[in-house]
């Protein structure tokens, strides 16, 4: 996102916001420091914005004679995909890539296919399941499979809940950090919460975004204390949400509802991963600016 204006205590951005959206500029007011701040999402209008705030700080009134912007057909279209993925292009493939790989495994009920992905190669023999030793992933050179569990998921209420966050999460991040380092970020995650999940559970048969996911709640939750002018990526409440779901996790509630049982290792080493990785980013952008 791009910093464009801080109001002063005295300033009501309620009319200059509603000017922007009758405008169709997507932006975000935050308040942060005791203050609110104007947040622009997309570089291309920054010029029009200065041009509007420029009048909202001379003559205010002027606001309501701006004509509302000209509707565009509803509906998306090649156009909207094309920018979505130029500006998010990480957050794009982590769903293509996770709703293509539950469709190939049927959400999980497909073992030959899930066994493309899985961390170990898995074999049905009879009414039984085998795999083989951690010591296969590297002898074979397969390394992928270190991170393709992320894309395992087993219900529609799973890839449904972690790709809500991944979306509203992580482009947030993306945008902030850029989708180099946004990608390095996932795929440190990935690694770290699948191999202590394996670890702890000495099976492959485990799947999902949610290390993930909570490695960006704890980049999202730390990164603006660390980075200055770094605008808030997650609210309070879904952040207590969220930990209130991690703690859950390690009761019974989930497997007397019939969700099954939760792959807390890998929530807790991606919550963890992700505020070492925050901090990680805090020292690389702290000496690119002693530079």
């Amino acid at each position: 996102m791009i910093f464009v204006y801080q109001f002063t205590l005295d300033q009501d951005p309620a009319a200059l916001s509603k000017t922007l959206w009758q405008q169709s500029i997507p932006h975000r007011i935050i308040h942060k420091d005791g203050v609110n701040q104007l947040w622009l999402l997309d570089e291309r209008h920054v010029l029009m914005v200065q041009q509007i705030l420029n009048m909202y700080l001379g003559e205010p009134d002027k606001l309501a004679q701006i004509p509302p912007a000209s509707k565009k057909a509803s509906g998306f279209n090649q156009a909207q995909a094309i920018k979505l993925i130029s500006l998010y292009p990480v957050n794009v493939g982590l769903v293509l890539i996770s709703v293509l790989v539950a469709f190939l495994t049927g959400l999980g009920s497909q073992y030959s296919s899930l066994s493309w992905f899985s961390f170990l190669p898995i074999q049905v023999s009879g009414n039984y399941l085998t795999t083989t030793h951690l010591s296969y992933l590297f002898e074979n050179h397969q390394y992928w499979r270190l991170i393709t569990p992320i894309f395992i998921h087993f219900s529609m209420i799973h890839i449904a809940f972690n790709l809500l966050w991944v979306w509203d999460i992580g482009r947030k991040i993306e945008k902030v950090i850029g989708s180099v380092f946004y990608l390095l970020l996932v795929l440190i995650t990935a690694l770290a919460s699948n191999y202590l999940q394996y670890l702890a559970s000495e099976s492959p048969l485990f799947g999902g975004m949610s290390g993930v996911v909570y490695a960006i709640i704890g980049f999202a939750w730390l990164a603006p204390k660390l980075i200055p002018n770094c605008p808030d990526l997650i609210s309070k409440p879904i952040m207590v949400f969220l930990l209130l779901w991690l703690a859950l996790g390690y009761t019974s509630f989930f497997e007397q509802i019939g969700v099954g049982k939760i792959a807390n290792t890998a929530h807790l080493s991606g919550l963890v991963s992700g505020l070492v990785c925050a901090y990680l980013y805090h020292l690389y952008a702290s000496c690119q600016k002693r530079r």
